[in-house]
């Protein structure tokens, strides 16, 4: 914090000040993603990401921390905010549970009946 502040010539106190409730937030928040040419995530995103985690991850890392890393890092590809980590696990849970259940039916489709 103090290093930030020394940078814009602010007191880091002031960070303490700064009302994270109010309309003020919104504003900065869309500033700060424009600056950067991001954008928020949507659920489309989301769904587009967990199709991406079933047809290009998850078919040889299951290792949980391993695909956090993976869908951050394709949220900063992107460009886009990633959501809330409770966010970022539900969808992650999700991708798997589609991919395994995929992956089984696909495996029992290939059973001879006699099985």
């Amino acid at each position: 914090m103090a290093y930030i502040a020394k940078q814009i010539f602010s007191e880091p106190e002031l960070y303490a000040q700064y009302d994270w409730t109010g309309r003020s937030i919104t504003y900065h928040l869309t500033q700060i993603r424009e600056f950067f040419g991001l954008r928020e995530d949507t659920i489309e995103d989301a769904q587009e990401t967990t199709e991406w985690l079933c047809q290009h991850v998850l078919h040889h890392d299951h290792e949980f921390e391993h695909l956090k890393e993976r869908v951050y890092r394709r949220f900063h590809e992107l460009k886009i905010v990633p959501p809330t980590p409770e966010r970022i696990e539900r969808l992650i849970r999700s991708a798997i549970y589609t991919y395994e259940e995929s992956f089984f039916q696909a495996t029992y489709q290939k059973l001879p009946s006699t099985s």
